[in-house]
């Protein structure tokens, strides 16, 4: 708690820590019910947890340092109907995927982790093609955001999904989702 206690004032329109909080834990235990659903390799599972709980840190880094400008980015997502990390594109020329990933890259957390956070949004940009955490966190990624937030996210990358095989895995890891609404 008290690492966050820096971003007790992080309350803008459309971005509060505790909502930030809620659905990076929630995408971290969905993600690591998805990878324990296709794996059984433990360090597998536990990067997608931890990626999972790290994917949004760009989020933060954004808001604290760079409050206005981000405060610019969700407006234009609003008001242009687009994902948060296209407008943050506009805004910075950069996501808040790529921050946190660097970030984390500079603190030399697992290679896994680190892709899973920069490609998040964008799966098939990554070069890695084989079911990863990068895959967990992006279906759990998209399934929170669908069930629980109000924002403007982005799909499931459909080739990605199609390329790694699991595509048809999509509407049993939905109701891993349902399942903690309930």
């Amino acid at each position: 708690m008290g690492t966050f206690s820096q971003f007790d004032d992080l309350e803008l329109d459309g971005f509060s820590l505790e909502k930030a909080i809620h659905h990076s834990l929630g995408v971290a235990t969905t993600a690591r019910k998805i990878a324990a659903a296709t794996t059984n390799v433990s360090n597998l599972i536990d990067d997608a947890f931890i990626a999972g709980m790290v994917h949004d840190v760009g989020k933060l880094i954004l808001a604290a340092n760079l409050r206005e400008s981000f405060e610019t980015a969700l407006e234009t997502s609003r008001h242009e109907a687009i994902p948060l990390w296209q407008a943050e594109l506009k805004v910075f020329g950069t996501t808040h995927a790529e921050i946190g990933a660097h970030l984390l890259g500079l603190w030399n957390l697992p290679n896994p982790i680190v892709e899973a956070v920069a490609f998040h949004h964008q799966p098939s940009e990554a070069s890695h093609k084989d079911f990863s955490p990068l895959t967990a966190v992006h279906i759990a990624n998209v399934l929170h955001h669908a069930q629980y937030d109000d924002v403007i996210t982005s799909d499931y990358d459909e080739s990605y999904l199609e390329s790694v095989g699991v595509s048809r895995n999509l509407k049993a890891w939905e109701s891993f989702v349902e399942k903690e609404m309930v």
